[in-house]
């Protein structure tokens, strides 16, 4: 088997596995509405289906919506779900551009790791219709503004954000980039890497 086939056949079964997982704590929460048995197993679906989890979360009983992990699991989803792409932008402001929302940390060295591409990015594209903001997340000012001054970063920078983007945006973990439209829309998120200067070539 090479490994293109290996790997494919590993999704194959990763994603049958996934739905085998999800139809069984399908019927435990139905089963068990209204204890902790059906908490805990409509908190295992959260993320593998979100679309059956929040249809379960609206039938299920208050003290299983109210059990701290699936009460989080439905703000989680709920945030995303509002944030998608094709969703208008929340509390930033858009001004006509293409505008790349860069989530980071200066202890955060996968982030550190993006900034090339998101500066070969901002050389390539920076101007009238696109530009960079990078937004500290859950960082202490001193330590972001030490790491400023040793990382190549000229475009825009929000300091203290702390955990605000978490509560907009459903930001979990970083490195994390939003493209918004011109017009104030959530065009992608998750861009990494080359998808970035590949994406704002396809659009500028």
């Amino acid at each position: 088997m090479s490994p293109k086939d290996f790997s494919d056949e590993w999704d194959r079964l990763n994603e049958k596995y996934a739905a085998l997982q999800v139809a069984l704590a399908d019927s435990v929460v139905r089963a068990w509405p209204d204890n902790l048995v059906g908490a805990l197993a409509l908190d295992d679906m959260a993320y593998k289906d979100t679309a059956r989890f929040m249809r379960l979360y609206n039938e299920t009983s208050d003290m299983v919506k109210s059990f701290r992990y699936v009460a989080n699991d439905y703000k989680t989803i709920s945030i995303l779900s509002n944030t998608a792409p094709g969703k208008m932008f929340l509390d930033y402001t858009v001004k006509g551009k293409y505008i790349l929302l860069d989530h980071w940390a200066s202890w955060c060295g996968p982030c550190k790791a993006e900034i090339p591409a998101i500066r070969k990015a901002y050389d390539a594209f920076k101007g009238d219709r696109f530009d960079v903001v990078s937004i500290a997340c859950s960082d202490k000012r001193e330590d972001t503004v030490k790491a400023l001054s040793e990382l190549d970063m000229p475009w825009n920078q929000i300091l203290d954000a702390q955990k605000i983007p978490v509560e907009l945006y459903g930001v979990a973990t970083i490195p994390h980039l939003i493209l918004f439209a011109p017009d104030g829309t959530i065009l992608k998120r998750g861009l990494r890497g080359e998808q970035i200067y590949s994406t704002l070539q396809e659009l500028l």
